[in-house]
């Protein structure tokens, strides 16, 4: 296996084998002509990201003047709306107004199509 010169240990003691003076205190430090500057910030690649306007009734809402919304007022559902019946608390699965032999029916037909032609009749 082959490793440069620069990563063998006998480099890494040469680079060290010098005498390194410490400095003691700031005034021994030297003066640099030039000033220092900081870098130029640059604009980041991508999309930036931006924080949505959040409702009055929000934690850490705008109070400022907003449009008025109808949804101040009613909690949210955690279950949404069921797509069967539009009634509010439960959904589709959980449906009480859909008996069981309409979900299973209704599953029998999602079945994934053949990938046959038309005229094919092996079924």
């Amino acid at each position: 296996m082959y490793v440069h010169h620069w990563l063998s240990i006998q480099a890494y003691k040469d680079t060290y084998d010098g005498f390194i003076a410490p400095v003691q205190d700031k005034c021994m430090w030297r003066e640099v002509e030039s000033q220092w500057q900081p870098p130029k910030q640059s604009k980041k690649r991508g999309r930036p990201k931006m924080s949505r306007r959040k409702e009055q009734w929000e934690i850490g809402g705008s109070t400022s003047k907003t449009k008025p919304s109808d949804k101040i007022d009613q909690p949210r559902s955690s279950h949404g709306r069921c797509g069967f019946c539009k009634e509010l608390g439960h959904n589709r699965l959980t449906c009480p107004h859909i008996s069981n032999q309409e979900r299973v029916r209704k599953k029998a037909t999602r079945k994934t199509k053949s990938k046959c032609a038309p005229s094919c009749t092996h079924d």
